[in-house]
């Protein structure tokens, strides 16, 4: 304190120094942190590709009798680059401002005949908005996945209930100007191809997939529910959504755990199997409008965990700014806690903190189902890694 009063009483100047030289490196470490950030949610989000694009070509390559692809019809060309922004993918988060896109990324799969296996490489660039200023533009990642694909034969059944916020705020863009509905549209549809391709050619003692879609408002859109059934929920069930009303996520996740609690008996029927995977996801923009549909959510949640339910939760766009929409002059902004509100619910309601999911663009909410699908894929195939 002394040296400090005597820096305060100085009128030489070197006060002024010593300040600048304070905030100069509370400043450097606040941006370096910042940037360690980007660079491992970037670093995460290359994995999850890997992990994802090395099960999606493993199926390919046995819904194609373990012949190596020569054209990308008949999918991942053995050593060839796919740039990532042409598949619809990215390693960069989103930053306002600066796009977080980079066209330097690229996706490798390789396969390795002798040994049946394959293996997906990401390689790439995300960048660093603090160190660019600094002349350091980009930090330089890389991940990789290897699946055996002689091993693609299914050892289990599954169960998957989609619960989709519906509400009136989904009618406004996220952070890349892309309408929040149309992006969990594609997102769904994308989950649902996948899960198709995967148990193709697989039902032949028994069929092993069942589906269904809980969209919801202030309360369950019974009209378009389609009820838990045998194959994917269809692209027009999907597609034939729009946005309006409240925000009631309870009654939506009471129902999702009244059908997982009948599921393994249709199973059983089918293909003797009694312990058949289960996932419910939960996808919102925003909270609730009462505390009191949060205590049934949080029930409905606690129910399906109890019974070996994995519940996914994802957070869409879930930040204090202001999002526009179609129509120019219609913004929102949504208050600090409300987003905190909806954060903890879903954090609570998730099986686990890995299973707690966010994003604010598209091109991540793509990448966060399809995750998922990698996730539900590595479960229930006999695949090595």
């Amino acid at each position: 304190m002394g040296a400090f009063r005597q820096y305060w009483h100085d009128r030489s100047g070197q006060f002024a120094v010593f300040w600048a030289l304070v905030v100069s490196s509370v400043l450097v470490a606040a941006g370096a942190a910042y940037d360690l950030t980007i660079a491992q949610t970037a670093k995460q989000k290359a994995q999850n590709i890997a992990d994802s694009m090395a099960l999606m070509a493993a199926v390919k390559l046995r819904d194609n009798g373990q012949v190596l692809p020569k054209t990308d019809t008949q999918g991942y060309v053995d050593g060839r680059a796919y740039n990532l922004g042409d598949l619809g993918l990215s390693i960069s988060p989103y930053i306002k401002g600066l796009g977080g896109k980079t066209t330097d990324n690229w996706l490798t799969i390789t396969y390795d005949q002798t040994n049946k296996q394959l293996t997906a490489r990401v390689t790439g660039k995300t960048i660093t908005p603090f160190m660019s200023m600094f002349g350091h533009d980009f930090v330089t990642l890389n991940a990789s996945s290897t699946v055996k694909y002689d091993q693609q034969e299914l050892n289990n059944s599954l169960s998957l209930a989609l619960v989709l916020d519906t509400s009136g705020s989904m009618w406004y863009y996220d952070e890349t100007n892309t309408k929040r509905e149309d992006a969990m549209e594609a997102a769904a549809l994308n989950l649902m191809h996948n899960l198709k391709d995967l148990v193709a050619d697989q039902e032949t003692n028994g069929r092993i997939l069942r589906t269904g879609i809980i969209p919801y408002y202030s309360q369950i859109w019974w009209s378009k529910v389609v009820n838990m059934k045998w194959g994917t929920v269809s692209d027009y069930a999907i597609t034939s959504l729009y946005e309006g009303g409240g925000t009631n996520s309870g009654s939506s996740m009471w129902l999702a755990d009244q059908w997982m609690a009948n599921e393994t008996a249709y199973h059983q029927a089918e293909t003797g199997r009694d312990n058949p995977k289960k996932y419910v996801i939960l996808m919102t923009d925003g909270a609730n409008n009462y505390p009191s549909y949060d205590t049934t959510t949080l029930a409905a949640c606690d129910s399906l965990k109890a019974q070996g339910v994995i519940v996914y939760t994802i957070g869409y766009a879930l930040n204090h700014q202001t999002y526009g929409s179609p129509n120019y002059w219609d913004t929102y902004t949504p208050p600090q806690w409300e987003i905190d509100r909806a954060r903890n619910l879903l954090q609570n309601c998730a099986s686990g903190p890995e299973y707690f999911k966010t994003t604010d663009n598209d091109t991540d909410l793509n990448q966060i189902f399809q995750g998922i699908g990698a996730d539900i894929a590595q479960n229930f195939l006999r695949i090595a890694h």
